[in-house]
């Protein structure tokens, strides 16, 4: 840990590694929030949006996933039988 503790910052990020957070939000297609509130103080409605906000950004955010992993899987091999073209 402490061979690291030069590349922290204040807030706990490393510079080097900043450009990969983003806010869960940012995956969002159904709202339009820039944040996630505290549902503490909204009651039952308060935890019920914040849990339509995490639903709807995680989603988002599984479709960017899959979409990346699918730009690097390899190609399917032909099975055993099957002509090559």
């Amino acid at each position: 840990m402490r061979e690291l503790k030069p590349r922290i910052t204040e807030n706990g990020i490393a510079p080097v590694l900043r450009h990969k957070l983003h806010l869960l939000m940012r995956y969002a297609s159904e709202y339009d929030a820039a944040v996630i509130p505290d549902p503490y103080y909204g009651g039952t409605n308060g935890f019920n949006l914040v849990l339509d906000y995490c639903e709807d950004a995680c989603q988002g955010l599984l479709e960017i996933v899959k979409r990346r992993v699918s730009m690097y899987a390899p190609a399917p091999q032909p099975q055993k039988g099957e002509a090559e073209h």
